[in-house]
């Protein structure tokens, strides 16, 4: 699938208010200065980009990598993707030089790739929507209970995918088809509508679908 991404964090939220007065609610997204690594051409007019972003540590990181980003003259970056997009969103671009903020504009439209929310262990009713049992009339402690979890001796097993109780949260989600609100260039900082996966300074991923 051919998408411009780059490495960006979440700053919060709050509103902005449009030239009618609507008031929008929207999430500060911060974008990293994404660094090209390695450029390959995959066909004629396709190409296979490897960005890198985030300073991060030289412990960290492996000896590979680090050798890697000394031959560029670049610091040590901590996250690194491959993309693939058109020769003509980045023609000019060489290695070593930062994508550009530039190349997303208003009212384009985006999917989200970020860490969501954990919210630790928890039952059927918050985490499958499991509608609760009577709260009286002869129910007593079985409110909240899944009911039953499979048959009997044939097959005598669960079977793997049942819904049950278990960690909520801290999962690789997409969410798709959010709009750019506002693009500051000069900030590197963008405005999307609606809310997006993780706490405030997770890292997400922004992707730009291109035909």
């Amino acid at each position: 699938m051919l998408a411009i991404e780059v490495f960006a964090y979440k700053c919060g939220m709050t509103q902005f208010f449009t030239p009618t007065g609507i008031a929008l609610p929207v999430s500060v997204i911060k974008v990293y200065d994404n660094y090209i690594v390695d450029i390959k051409e995959k066909e004629k007019d396709i190409l296979n980009v490897k960005i890198a972003a985030c300073h991060a540590k030289s412990k960290s990181l492996s000896k590979s990598i680090i050798g890697l980003y000394k031959k560029i003259g670049i610091e040590n970056l901590k996250y690194i993707k491959e993309i693939t997009v058109k020769k003509e969103y980045l023609n000019g671009y060489n290695v070593g030089d930062i994508i550009p903020i530039s190349l997303f504009h208003e009212n384009d439209i985006l999917n989200i790739i970020g860490t969501s929310k954990g919210k630790g262990f928890a039952g059927t009713v918050k985490r499958h929507n499991f509608k609760m049992q009577r709260a009286t009339h002869g129910n007593s402690l079985s409110h909240r209970v899944p009911g039953s979890i499979g048959q009997c001796q044939d097959p005598g097993k669960v079977f793997k995918g049942k819904k049950m109780s278990g960690r909520l949260g801290g999962e690789n989600t997409t969410i798709k088809n959010i709009s750019i609100v506002k693009v500051y260039n000069d900030m590197n900082v963008i405005l999307l509508k609606g809310g997006t996966p993780g706490f405030t300074g997770n890292k997400i991923i922004l992707k730009k679908l291109v035909k």
